[in-house]
């Protein structure tokens, strides 16, 4: 039995630390993840059979999100919770279990058990599939769902599958018989990898690589290959499979996405805000120009959106996000901190005035009217700002110092903006190097 490779997205705590217990006595291979982010940034290095998640942990807000991109992927979900906090409209999900229900571990290690299986017979098919490809005399079979080649050692395509010829977008097989295998390759690099894989191990297992199919198009293929010998030792042609992982190659991506950018509002997390930063304060350094930071705290006078319900909240911050995002030119990075608080950074400028110009745009577009149905709300902006070099050379410091400033512009009218200066910062108490 092939043991099937489990996350577990959960805080080992309580009834999810019991069920972590349970699960590592059965299975070799369980990862702990204690967040969602964490388990993102896991599902980009490696692949899992079967991935339970909580949906009573921290970052549980990015369970929707998270669930529609697994989904693509086509892996087995399980949700599980403590408290009994599953929502049944999760896309994607194998089951949704209470952990409070005494019959709940027994179900997961039941399904746990029915996917090894399952991995097992696909392995067993697989290897039936390579088997049928040893002799150089047997004819490549139709019925498997790889698609199968021979080929010459100068790459020209012998044989192929009827699966193959699907693969390459072909209208029959005379089309792809005769053509250059390598010829059909996005990047010659990757058919020269191939080739100098296969002259040095005489076979190779799981290369991934681009090809154009006739129509155009092109696709990710995963191949696994082996040299075929002659009487006299020489190699004759090479035999392999190829599958086709354009959706698992457009997951990773979306993974990879997730990793670098806040879900609700598609703009780039802090993380990566504060790495394209650091490369733009080098810039500057050098060139002499001037770039400034601004902290975006949104607010509102009545409370009716903190009021209003989550979806309504998050529908407020996407247009909001949006507005910011079309404001600013493309040599400007824009994130989300968190909650309801952006941060901008603009180089390139020329003075003070262009950086109060860029503040003022910015207070009007956040103070006109949001609609997010069946109602409207009226927010403000009130927003900080920092300058390099006159208000620090660090990130984190300039960063620190424009919350100091937006902090203070919210308190003194709740709205407009501030330019950070000692004063404000002795005024709030605040310490930074």
């Amino acid at each position: 039995m092939r043991s099937i490779r489990i996350l577990f997205i959960a805080e080992p705590q309580g009834l999810h630390n019991r069920l972590l217990e349970h699960l590592e006595l059965h299975f070799t291979t369980v990862v702990l993840c204690e967040s969602i982010v964490d388990g993102l940034s896991e599902l980009q290095h490696r692949f899992f059979d079967v991935i339970i998640i909580s949906c009573d942990i921290s970052d549980a807000y990015l369970l929707q999100d998270t669930l529609r991109i697994i989904k693509e992927a086509q892996q087995q979900v399980i949700l599980i919770s403590e408290h009994g906090q599953i929502e049944s409209s999760f896309p994607g999900t194998s089951a949704c279990l209470d952990l409070q229900d005494s019959s709940s571990f027994d179900e997961i290690l039941h399904m746990l058990k029915a996917a090894e299986t399952s991995k097992d017979s696909e392995f067993a098919r697989t290897m039936l599939s390579a088997d049928a490809m040893v002799s150089e005399d047997t004819p490549l079979a139709d019925s498997i769902p790889q698609g199968l080649y021979r080929i010459r050692p100068n790459g020209d395509i012998m044989e192929c599958s009827s699966t193959l010829v699907e693969l390459f977008g072909s209208p029959n097989a005379e089309a792809v018989l005769g053509e250059n295998f390598f010829s059909m390759f996005c990047d010659a690099q990757d058919a020269d990898n191939w080739q100098g894989i296969m002259s040095r191990d005489y076979e190779l297992r799981g290369l991934v690589y681009c090809i154009e199919q006739h129509s155009g198009e092109t696709i990710w293929l995963r191949d696994t290959a082996r040299a075929v010998f002659s009487p006299s030792g020489q190699i004759s042609s090479f035999v392999g499979s190829l599958e086709d992982v354009t959706k698992q190659k457009h997951y990773e991506h979306s993974l990879s996405f997730l990793k670098t950018h806040d879900i609700l509002t598609g703009l780039p997390n802090k993380t990566f805000f504060l790495d394209q930063a650091r490369l733009t304060i080098s810039q500057a350094r050098y060139s002499g120009e001037v770039a400034a930071f601004l902290t975006i705290d949104l607010g509102e006078h009545s409370g009716e959106l903190a009021a209003s319900g989550t979806k309504q909240q998050n529908t407020v911050l996407q247009q909001a996000a949006q507005r910011i995002k079309k404001s600013l030119r493309k040599s400007d990075h824009v994130a989300r901190l968190e909650g309801n608080s952006f941060i901008v950074m603009l180089y390139s400028l020329r003075s003070r005035k262009d950086i109060l110009t860029v503040a003022e745009k910015l207070t009007q577009i956040c103070n006109a009217k949001f609609v997010a149905d069946p109602s409207s709300f009226t927010l403000y902006a009130s927003i900080g700002i920092s300058i390099h070099p006159d208000h620090g050379d660090e990130i984190e410091v300039l960063l620190n110092r424009s919350k100091i400033a937006a902090l203070t512009a919210k308190d003194r009218e709740q709205g407009g903006y501030m330019i950070y200066s000692e004063m404000i910062h002795i005024r709030n108490g605040a310490l930074d190097s």
